[in-house]
């Protein structure tokens, strides 16, 4: 016998063991490699952290799960011909840098597909063939930078794509065509430097979108075209500008994330279309207050985050007028806050939670906070001054069986209660000498102004009188007036007063009585 007949006996004889052994392992169950568990109930194979190089090929070939995470594995090429009943496969964590063509064809009921954490840098035209059934990719943590047009081509019934942590500058219009069942996109941790409105525009059904981290410096207008859109992230870009028509065309979005990004002054025109926001992240801004009606249409907002905003100083008394329904509300660690309005909390009658830890608060008044609701508070790191005014906040922490866990509260001033704890205080340690002193001064300078103007008019009524007495020293001895006509002789005298005297002058000439 030659060699080529030898060599066409060699490869029958391996398709016969190979025919062999998948009748033998569809009966009685397939061979279990070292450092693999395996399940025969499901069936499925987990062969995690076992240093593995290549994929196992002498599996159950009914296998529905296979995980092979933190191995060694460098190559797919034809590796899971035999596994065409897969569901659920995991590859995270290993070294594939390509995944080649048509290697996953035989795959048509696979569901959910992990490539995580591993060296990718491209997708091509023909990765994922035959992957009709596909709901769940994960791409994250690779290195990919481009995405052929016809990448996802086949994947028409994909629910989530996960691409986050990879290198991508733009997305094209042409890669995401085939996703119109799409309903989570994740690109975080790119390079992007807009909004990719083309890209999204076919993402017809689109619940979810995450943008974080990325390179984005404003949203345009209209730039999300995605009408079902629920959740939108856009936290830890570089976002200074906000469109007042940003959100025009997602009025049903629930949750907006916008924290970590460099917006200056709340864009209250922007998310006045957000008329379905139950949730709103805005912390680590710019913006400096918070003006009145800010949040004016937001009526379904619950969760409201505010933190960390550097140059946060003022929020005006009305700015949560029109959110009845906010339960949740953080104000943390905005070190330039030191006021609260008295009547800030006054419309949020079903608040449970309020966190206002590392504010510049030195006081906060009992009535200011709404106790009818009111479950979690925090006010833990503020420059409190523990006097008289927060007696109720020693009261509480030293309250039994609270909901309100203030323990770990202490004093700044004054001094001789600087890092004590309210809890090792009692209400009456607490006093307001400092209004005291206040109280007594502003008694001091009253009583000095009183005795100041009582003197002035002494003085006064004195100074009057001397000059009157001198007045009427200056007359004659018969009380006449100096400027008496010479052919008056006599004059009638008329008291009017203690202190002053009135003459009247008549022009009669006086006649003895014998010339009558």
């Amino acid at each position: 016998m030659d060699g080529l007949g030898r060599a066409a006996l060699g490869h029958v004889a391996v398709v016969w063991w190979l025919g062999l052994w998948l009748c033998l392992a569809s009966r009685a169950g397939a061979f279990c490699p070292s450092g693999c568990a395996c399940d025969e109930a499901i069936p499925s194979a987990r062969c995690i952290q076992s240093h593995m190089d290549t994929v196992p090929i002498l599996l159950n070939p009914n296998l529905r799960e296979l995980h092979l995470a933190h191995n060694l594995i460098t190559s797919i090429a034809q590796a899971f011909v035999f596994y065409s009943h897969l569901k659920q496969l995991d590859l995270s964590h290993n070294l594939i840098h390509s995944l080649g063509s048509g290697n996953f064809e035989a795959q048509t009921h696979l569901e959910e597909l992990r490539l995580s954490y591993n060296n990718l840098t491209e997708i091509g035209s023909r990765s994922f063939d035959g992957l009709e059934s596909l709901r769940h990719l994960d791409l994250s943590h690779n290195s990919v930078s481009k995405l052929d047009s016809a990448a996802f081509s086949d994947l028409g019934n994909l629910r989530v794509l996960v691409l986050a942590h990879n290198e991508l500058t733009v997305l094209y219009e042409r890669s995401f065509r085939a996703l119109g069942k799409l309903n989570v996109l994740n690109v975080c941790d790119n390079r992007l430097r807009e909004i990719q409105t083309s890209a999204l525009k076919n993402l017809v059904e689109l619940e979810a979108l995450d943008l974080c981290r990325n390179k984005i410096t404003e949203i345009a207008e209209n730039s999300i075209p995605n009408e079902h859109l629920k959740s939108l992230s856009l936290e830890s870009n570089a976002i200074s500008r906000v469109s007042e028509l940003a959100f025009y065309r997602v009025h049903r979005l629930q949750k907006l994330n916008l924290n970590k990004n460099l917006i200056s002054s709340l864009p209250v025109e922007a998310l006045g279309s957000l008329i379905s926001l139950d949730s709103l992240s805005l912390s680590s801004n710019n913006f400096s207050e918070v003006p009145e009606g800010a949040f004016r249409h937001l009526s379904q907002l619950v969760n409201l985050e505010l933190s960390g905003c550097r140059n946060l100083q003022y929020i005006h008394p009305g700015a949560f007028r029109h959110c009845p329904n906010l339960q949740v509300l953080t104000l943390s660690h905005n070190s330039r806050l030191a006021f609260l309005h008295g009547a800030l909390l006054a419309h949020v009658p079903r608040l449970r939670q309020l966190n206002l830890r590392s504010c510049g608060l030195r006081t906060l008044r009992e009535d200011q906070l709404p106790w009818t609701s009111l479950t979690t508070f925090d006010i833990r790191d503020n420059p409190l001054v523990c006097n008289c005014s927060l007696q109720w906040l020693v009261q509480l922490a030293n309250t039994p069986n609270t909901s309100i866990a203030v323990e770990d509260v202490t004093c700044v001033a004054p001094q001789a209660y600087r890092g004590v704890p309210l809890s090792r205080l009692a209400p009456s340690d607490l006093a307001c000498l400092e209004y005291l002193h206040v109280a007594a001064g502003v008694i001091v300078i009253v009583v000095t102004l009183i005795l100041l103007f009582t003197l002035v008019i002494v003085i006064c009524r004195y100074r009057h009188r001397y000059k009157s007495d001198n007045l009427c020293r200056s007359w004659s001895d018969k009380n006449i007036a100096p400027w008496l006509p010479d052919d008056l002789t006599a004059a009638n005298k008329h008291i009017m007063a203690n202190e002053y005297i009135y003459h009247t002058y008549s022009s009669f000439r006086k006649v003895p009585v014998t010339e009558v």
